[in-house]
């Protein structure tokens, strides 16, 4: 700490005293942490009226040179601003903390009081009295009040915490100042006493005191007020040293009269709910551009110049001199930089032979390669998790003799293209993560983070602080002074889950806000109260729909509400979501959740979800209304709202606080973080598919097989089997001596394994490129061939076409297949653009299709040998491990298709079995079954009929017992609830008998 503090770094305010006297109209001259909303509330008498001032000031330069815009939000001490007409001065609007304040770092055993102490005794030479000290001290609280971690008690502070000393008084005359305490306000004059209890400190008194008689949790800003007045009329009764952090059990203190509960009495007076002051920061929370550094930042394209601008506040793209875009030379999954064209080279294809470009979609990868719904991840996987659960469930619930509902063909291109943008390895870190993190903070006593959002690049996952904390649990990593921290992408996700088992989503509000160069930008609404949207209406629209969608799907958000007002009709099948036609619809249950919320006595949303009491009522509403004109109904909702606890709007009027989304040409400026980033919603065509989607999904009836075209691999007649190798050789030996014959260099027929782990059986040496064993996949699939831009568009959908890169693949699978007997390749060349498979590569799926038809031809006897046959070749869940990969065998059926052909045949199976009373046949037709299906209960009812049949009353509960685990691990608790009527009738039918036998 310096003996004197440093020269002022402020503006000229002397200058700017002048020019406020010349000035005509009223004017304000800013202080520190002075915000819009605080100016309105002291000069116009209405918080709500900032945006009158800042208009007021558009285009007005201020003197360190700022220009004040409409997107101008942020203050700076010293700026002078014009006011309206009628605008009340103050009397005392000048700075009065004119000198520039030192910090000082807390280290341990520290306190404020004896910082306060510490500060005057090195500045004046002498230790100073207790009366000295109180005086200075409370100075000190003042100003760091902003800089408190949650629960914001000033008697809670921690190393290496950075706080602002006030300028220091001169040494008094004599000893000990004179002075007097400062007076207290007249309504404080009658004091009540309070007995210290274990555990307490002045602000837990003066909040639990706020609480008691207001009925509800006091704000910090309102416990903080009348903190200051429990401790002027307790200075007396504080016991040697005097230290306001040091009260035992036992001791007896004033407790000065409770004013009146602010909300309260702007209910009476407006009519409507109080609308609590915006919370400021310290400063936002810095994303930096720029890629590469050590601490890993919110990066832009490496080709771009990283933009100039306030120190204070880092920008990805400045909102002055915003050259309209050329969407000609802009890509929607770039950020964008106006003060320098994007680099227009294709970041996709500019690979070399070694490092081919499609391989980037390994199932560690956070990011998949980038598609039309590129920076939609955390939806596209949400909504590929929620399509499985639900076909998952068709399945289980399928009757013999039907297949799943299939949604309209128009839907394939938007499921394709939803697979391919899907990120769930990025969701699930995310999500595991933030509740480790979660858990940690609450085992480890450490005051929860403020958190704002959260940003994932390739390296790291970045938390944004709105309020600085130095104290982070382990495996993260303290950057940007504390206003965020850091962990390794690297972090090993089993660990990670050990930290996160039974951890409710700790921020369930984050959503998606934008997108840049593998990044992706992630909000928590919750926290930011009420948003705005500005920008064309088709746009707000579309951000409100789709940002409604991911909340619906994210396993991040899992307990949230998700409110649609005249909006989303056709989202109602998602479980989440709630749509009605006018806000007053709603308004009863925001109301019941805010008046509820208050009622606990939880410091935080986080605190409050992770209690073991309640946790549930901290699920949050969101509310999305796109609407323009704010009504009566609208004003109510926002004064909840801006609270940020349990419930958020993200609306298209005015809200009056700062945050502020405007979507343009693909992009998303935010503000007040004055962040630019490319942002892609649903198109009106997306909406629709997905809608179709998630109903047909939902639909348990299921359709006859008749009535469903089948995929082109299963209508295919294979009558016979491929001739063996050794047959070709055979065969070889008595044909011309011209015709080629095998040698040692041909390769082993190839077949392809879909019945199970999806790999290729044959091959000497492995495949240099991920994407050759589906390249080889799919033309088994197809077998009368397909063009060039069909198979393109397979691998590697919502990609422009890139043919060295599909003549690489080729190439290098030929290759690697080898050629068969006649010295032909199993890959051949390309004849008249088409590209083929060899007849003689087959696939496990082609033979076991052939001995179901062998089944339904055969005699009672011999139909059990080729069922048996059949299922033989069943290994596991049909297309295993194919990840983000093999789209086309989802959005064509074929994956369905193919579980539901195994799963007929095991039902056969295990009835032939019963009906010969054979029930370990049955049993085994049964698990293969569900090797396949992994829960189908049809399949669970025949494995308890074999039970019954043995007279096996322990395993019958077992396998019941193993269905509702299954069943549980799908839909959640209460499982039996989601049986089939027939499942329970069984069950309930065996164990009446038991107990019948019993009795």
């Amino acid at each position: 700490m310096d003996d004197q503090p440093a020269g002022s770094a402020e503006p000229d305010i002397a200058s700017h005293r002048r020019t406020q006297v010349e000035s005509a109209q009223p004017t304000y001259l800013v202080g520190r942490h002075d915000t819009l909303w605080q100016i309105a509330e002291i000069t116009l008498g209405d918080g709500r009226r900032w945006q009158e001032i800042r208009d007021q000031n558009i285009g007005r330069t201020m003197v360190d040179g700022h220009r004040i815009t409409e997107a101008t939000d942020r203050l700076t001490p010293g700026w002078l601003l014009i006011l309206p007409d009628g605008a009340q001065i103050p009397e005392e609007t000048e700075d009065t903390q004119d000198q520039t304040l030192t910090e000082v770092t807390v280290e341990r055993g520290d306190n404020f009081w004896t910082i306060a102490e510490k500060a005057l005794e090195k500045a004046w030479g002498r230790a100073p009295s207790d009366r000295e000290t109180a005086h200075y001290w409370r100075q000190l609280v003042d100003n760091n009040l902003h800089r408190l971690l949650p629960p914001h008690d000033p008697n809670l502070i921690y190393p290496d915490q950075r706080f602002e000393l006030p300028p220091l008084p001169a040494v008094p005359d004599g000893e000990e100042s004179t002075e007097k305490a400062d007076p207290k306000p007249s309504d404080y004059q009658e004091l009540k006493e309070v007995t210290v209890e274990r555990g307490d400190n002045l602000w837990s008194i003066a909040q639990g005191a706020l609480a008691d008689a207001w009925e509800r949790t006091p704000a910090s800003i309102e416990t903080a007020d009348y903190w200051h007045h429990v401790m002027d009329a307790n200075r007396d009764h504080l016991l040697p040293p005097h230290d306001p952090n040091l009260i035992y059990p036992g001791q007896v203190l004033h407790l000065p009269p409770v004013p009146n509960d602010p909300q309260v009495s702007a209910d009476v007076n407006t009519g409507a709910a109080a609308t609590p002051l915006p919370r400021e920061p310290a400063a936002p929370p810095s994303i930096e551009p720029g890629a590469g550094t050590e601490t890993p930042t919110l990066e832009v394209p490496p080709t771009t110049t990283a933009p100039t601008g306030n120190a204070d506040v880092p920008h990805v793209i400045r909102e002055s001199a915003r050259p309209e875009p050329n969407p000609a030379q802009q890509s929607p999954t770039d950020t964008v930089n106006p003060h320098q064209a994007p680099d227009l080279t294709d970041q996709t294809t500019a690979t070399g032979p070694g490092d081919d470009a499609d391989d980037e979609n390994l199932p560690g990868e956070l990011f998949p390669l980038a598609s039309t719904l590129a920076g939609l991840g955390v939806l596209a996987a949400g909504l590929v998790a929620l399509l499985h659960r639900l076909r998952n469930t068709q399945l289980r619930r399928r009757r013999p003799g039907t297949i799943p509902t299939q949604a309209a063909p128009d839907t394939t291109k938007t499921e394709a293209a939803i697979r391919s943008a899907a990120a769930p390895t990025s969701t699930e870190f995310i999500d595991l993560a933030l509740r480790a993190m979660a858990h940690d903070v609450t085992a480890d006593h450490i005051p929860p983070p403020e958190v704002v959002g959260a940003n994932l690049t390739p390296e790291t996952l970045r938390i944004l602080l709105w309020t600085p904390h130095h104290n982070p649990p382990p495996g993260w990593r303290v950057d940007d002074d504390g206003r965020s921290w850091t962990m390794s992408t690297d972090t090993a996700l089993d660990l990670l889950r050990r930290h996160a088992d039974g951890i409710p989503a700790p921020y369930p509000a984050l959503v998606t806000v934008g997108h840049g160069d593998q990044t992706q930008l992630l909000l928590d609404l919750e926290y930011l109260g009420a948003t705005q949207l500005t920008g064309d209406p088709e746009d707000v629209a579309a951000t409100c729909y789709t940002m409604a969608t991911e909340l619906a799907a994210s396993p991040i958000a899992e307990s949230i509400q998700v409110i649609c007002v005249g909006f989303g009709h056709d989202l109602t099948n998602l479980e989440r979501i709630r749509v009605v036609d006018h806000l007053n619809e709603i308004l009863p249950a925001v109301a019941a959740k805010a008046a509820a919320i208050s009622h606990l006595q939880s410091a935080s949303p986080l605190q409050g979800r992770l209690s073991a009491v309640g946790g549930d009522t901290w699920d949050p509403i969101i509310v999305f209304d796109p609407t323009v004109n704010a009504s009566d109904e609208a004003r109510r909702l926002l004064a909840t709202a801006h609270a940020g606890r349990g419930v958020a709007a993200v609306v298209g009027y005015p809200t009056g606080d700062r945050w502020r989304f405007h979507i343009e040409k693909d992009t998303v400026h935010i503000e007040p973080l004055d962040y630019t980033f490319a942002r892609r919603n649903l198109t009106p065509t997306e909406q629709t598919a997905v809608a179709d989607l998630v109903a047909a999904a939902k639909d348990l009836e299921g359709m006859p097989v008749e009535l469903v075209t089948d995929p082109v691999n299963l209508n295919e007649p294979i009558d016979e089997a491929p001739p063996s190798t050794e047959q070709l050789v055979e065969q070889s030996l008595f044909e011309d001596s011209q015709t080629p014959t095998r040698d040692a260099s041909t390769s082993p027929i190839p077949e392809v394994k879909v019945l199970g782990t999806l790999r290729i059986d044959g091959p000497e040496t492995r495949f240099p490129l991920r994407k050759c064993t589906e390249l080889i996949t799919y033309l088994t699939f197809h077998r009368n061939g397909v063009e060039a831009d069909t198979l393109m568009e397979a691998l590697w959908p919502e990609q422009p076409p890139d043919y060295p890169r599909l003549n690489r693949h080729t190439s290098r699978t030929r290759t690697t297949l080898g050629h068969g007997p006649d010295a032909e390749p199993y890959l051949p060349y390309v004849r008249d653009g088409i590209y083929r498979i060899s007849p003689q590569v087959r696939s496990d799926l082609d033979e076991f299709t052939s001995h179901i038809r062998e089944a339904d031809r055969a005699a009672r006897g011999e139909e059990v040998d080729h069922l048996y046959a059949a299922l033989e070749l069943v290994e596991g869940t049909p297309f295993t491990g194919a990840g983000n990969g093999y789209t086309w065998a989802h959005t064509d059926g074929i994956i369905t298709h193919t579980i539901v052909a195994v799963d007929d045949a095991a039902h056969h199976l295990a009835q032939i079995a019963l009906d010969n009373d054979t029930p370990d046949q049955a049993t085994w037709a049964a698990r293969k079954g569900l090797t396949a299906t992994g829960a189908c209960e049809q399949c669970y009812r025949n494995l308890m009929h074999a039970t019954i049949a043995e007279g096996n009353q322990v395993a019958f509960e077992a396998v019941y017992a193993e269905l509702l685990a299954v069943v549980d691990a799908d839909e959640g608790p209460d499982a039996s609830s989601f049986l089939d009527p027939e499942t329970i009738e069984l069950y309930e039918q065996q164990s009446r008998k038991r107990r019948r036998h019993v009795g």
